[in-house]
């Protein structure tokens, strides 16, 4: 499954716009439902005809844009075909993660650090994630390099010299190091959701610091609502 998923990714990655985000959200909500049977430990037939409905689905999916692929073969290991398709969502994920960084806003996010609304709701969910990451199962050492970052994270937010891009950077950085050490990303729900409450909260500063530079051409501005973030325990 994970060949055919790389070869239509690979023939979208020329496109813009609609079909790469559709086929995106379909694989990672494929592969959310099956991360969620693997947790809950069902029936190896019952999994596999989720798998062979996903596969029917992504194949007439690839085809509405103009994709022909011809369905896969079945392999011998169920188990891990299940668990290809959760490694490739996770690097799937660490890679729109980084690419997040890469966008329009990029000299924004260079010139300004978090407000102290900002900062304030950034610690309160930083606080929150050293939480969720010492519940992690992870090696001693692994667990060590993710509160470092967290440490340099913390650093960042309570620096006034500190731009969004570096802060966006390290918090990059912790998510990956999530992804990557966790191996199913079903381990770490809650502190992948808590890395993506602070993206949000920083894109939302970013955003805030455009419309300041609209008002001041006297452009009309879309006010932004801001974002609900829950506060630490």
């Amino acid at each position: 499954m994970t060949a055919l998923i790389e070869l239509v990714s690979e023939k979208l990655s020329g496109m813009s716009g609609n079909p790469q985000e559709i086929w995106r959200h379909a694989v990672s909500i494929g592969s959310q439902e099956l991360e969620k049977r693997i947790t809950n430990q069902t029936s190896i037939e019952s999994d596999n005809k989720l798998r062979t409905e996903l596969i029917d689905f992504l194949l007439q999916l690839a085809d509405s844009f103009g994709i022909s692929v011809e369905k896969p073969e079945e392999y011998a290991g169920y188990d891990a075909q299940l668990h290809d398709l959760v490694r490739y969502a996770g690097k799937l994920r660490a890679k729109e993660l980084a690419d997040n960084i890469r966008d329009k806003h990029v000299r924004l996010l260079t010139d300004k650090g978090l407000s102290e609304e900002g900062r304030q709701n950034a610690l309160a969910l930083s606080a929150e994630l050293r939480v969720e990451v010492g519940r992690l199962i992870l090696p001693s050492r692994q667990k060590e390099l993710l509160f470092r970052n967290l440490n340099e994270f913390d650093s960042l937010i309570l620096n006034d010299s500190a731009n969004l891009a570096n802060i966006l950077k390290t918090l990059t950085f912790i998510g990956a190091a999530i992804v990557g050490t966790t191996g199913v990303l079903a381990a770490a729900p809650e502190a992948l959701n808590t890395v993506g409450k602070i993206t949000a909260l920083i894109g939302y500063e970013s955003a805030s610091e455009e419309q300041r530079k609209q008002l001041n051409v006297d452009k009309p501005v879309l006010r932004l609502p801001p974002p609900q973030i829950s506060s630490a325990q």
